[in-house]
């Protein structure tokens, strides 16, 4: 029982004091007013911009969030010097955040990235979840994860996604459990630009717009394992660092033990 307190205890002085050595981007989303979603990771020279009437509201995961409605456009975009993110298609990174959406059938686009050989898109599209990649070079998606969103048991309310992409290849999260499925290989992605990344929206404003909830949004630098994306899915705190999430991982088994003895 000792051990178990003790466990614990680390755990939480950890994510008390989390350092964000890994934490490429990192929005807690917890402004009050204005136009900027500051941001907390490693440099903190990525903070977003608000559009199109992108506003922050009360009732969070963690404390506030960021509102979007498709009426009026609303988006985040990633400013700073992007270059300086994952941009070669062996690159490995995860996208992390929680979503509470008006819709899960509506067409919407969640999460768009798009720097160099990496283009990554997050979204709802012909009634299925997925997170697609793309061949800059032939125009199209080379691999499309997710799975039939009335196949899903969705919890109404905050539901976490993470897109985990191990040299060009994504893995999907939807609540710490790995979506398999493939849909959508022949999608055209119909832009020769760098457009950057953005939440709420897909790099061309033609494209439909997300409507809902975002929360606790983070680009790590580093391909997390399913251990890693389930932990921060347990969590009842805000994303913390891998290294910590490795401790939070290894002590939720000891306390799943625990309770099975």
């Amino acid at each position: 029982m000792k051990i178990v307190k003790l466990l614990v205890l680390v755990m939480v002085l950890c994510l008390a004091g989390v350092s964000n050595a890994t934490l490429l981007v990192h929005y807690t989303l917890d402004e009050t007013s204005g136009t900027v979603a500051d941001d907390t990771g490693v440099s903190g020279n990525f903070d977003g911009a608000l559009s199109g009437g992108a506003t922050f509201v009360t009732g969070g995961k963690y404390g506030n969030a960021a509102s979007f409605t498709s009426s009026s456009a609303s988006f985040i975009t990633v400013s700073g010097d992007t270059s300086a993110l994952p941009s070669d298609t062996f690159d490995s990174f995860t996208a992390s955040l929680w979503v509470n959406p008006t819709s899960w059938t509506s067409d919407q686009v969640i999460f768009c990235y798009t720097i160099n050989d990496v283009r990554v898109t997050l979204g709802i599209t012909g009634g299925y979840l997925v997170a697609r990649t793309y061949d800059f070079d032939a125009q199209a998606a080379t691999l499309s994860v997710g799975a039939k969103v009335s196949d899903l048991t969705i919890p109404s309310g905050w539901n976490h996604l993470a897109v985990v992409i191990t040299e060009g290849s994504p893995t999907l999260y939807l609540n710490g459990t790995a979506l398999t499925g493939v849909y959508g290989t022949t999608y055209g992605w119909n832009t020769t630009a760098d457009l950057g990344v953005f939440l709420g929206k897909r790099g061309q404003s033609s494209y439909k717009y997300y409507t809902g909830l975002i929360d606790d949004f983070a680009l790590l630098g580093e391909a997390l394992t399913a251990s890693e994306v389930a932990a921060i899915y347990n969590s009842t705190t805000a994303i913390p660092e891998p290294a910590t999430i490795a401790l939070l991982t290894m002590g939720l088994g000891v306390l799943s033990l625990r309770k099975k003895k």
